[in-house]
């Protein structure tokens, strides 16, 4: 029997291709990555736009995406990509998960850095040189701090409400580097820190501060910008041997503050302070602690 004999006989049976919605599926990260963002841009994007969006050079987009073309799962022409039709309602769904969004977009994208001014970044990062290896956390809030059952009882119903408020919150807390005890809270406070309404909310602050034990230290500038780096290291410093002369104060501390400043203040274990005359800081003075 020939061969064309044998053909018209016994066919050879068509080899099937897998449909583009299965195919998806076995795609790798980084292929799957292209067809998300694609979808997040209208399911169509300039080669231009998807390669800054992927950062990919030109060369590595075209091939990616001539290997996407041959799976049909994409079509380029005249300098555009579209996502074919009939992949977009598999793509849409990973695209509204939550792991499909983190793939699209990165972090630095969408995630907030720490809100506050400038000063309190500077602050910020001194704290971490002089506490460390302790924690330094900005911007918490009282609640996430204080344990508010235990504290409602000895307080007032207006004192109960601020504590419970989400956006009432320290500037700075230095946390134990184990055990994550909160060791002291700072607030970096301006000239309008002078004045109603932020007075009567420091003055309620420090009440339930001093109800709840936790050291507070409260650096004061009567400069109305964000002070620098040298002038909020002098003033931190200034606050922090003030503060540590006075017994109360120190007594408060946790040992592992305490041997935090021992470590600073080179004094000997044991040793205590004995009260001076303050030194004057330019451009700042030390409020209440």
């Amino acid at each position: 029997m020939t061969a064309q004999l044998r053909e018209h006989l016994h066919p050879a049976t068509p080899k099937l291709t897998p449909h583009p919605v299965v195919r998806y599926g076995e795609l790798v990260p980084g292929d799957r990555h292209i067809l998300l963002v694609l979808e997040a841009q209208g399911g169509s994007a300039e080669l231009r736009t998807l390669g800054v969006a992927l950062e990919l050079s030109e060369g590595e987009l075209q091939n990616r995406l001539s290997a996407l073309s041959t799976l049909g799962m994409v079509r380029v022409l005249a300098g555009r990509c579209t996502l074919e039709q009939e992949l977009r309602s598999r793509v849409q769904r990973d695209l509204n998960a939550t792991v499909g969004a983190r793939i699209v977009l990165k972090s630095e994208d969408t995630v907030r850095c720490p809100p506050g001014n400038a000063g309190e970044r500077v602050l910020r990062q001194l704290c971490r040189e002089l506490f460390a290896p302790h924690v330094v956390r900005p911007r918490v809030p009282l609640r996430q701090v204080l344990d508010v059952q235990a504290m409602n009882p000895l307080l007032d119903e207006e004192d109960r409400a601020f504590l419970a408020n989400g956006s009432v919150h320290f500037d700075l807390i230095v946390e134990h580097v184990e055990t994550e005890q909160p060791l002291l809270a700072l607030e970096l406070d301006g000239p309008q820190h002078g004045r109603s309404p932020q007075l009567e909310r420091d003055v309620r602050k420090d009440r339930i501060l001093r109800v709840s034990g936790l050291p507070l230290l409260r650096l004061w500038t009567c400069e109305a910008q964000p002070p620098g780096e040298g002038l909020l290291r002098a003033l931190l410093h200034w606050r922090l041997r003030d503060a540590f002369r006075d017994a109360t104060f120190r007594d408060a501390c946790h040992p592992a503050l305490q041997q935090v400043f021992r470590d600073w203040s080179g004094e000997p274990e044991g040793m205590k302070c004995q009260p001076e005359q303050a030194e004057p800081c330019v451009g700042a003075n030390g409020g209440p602690g």
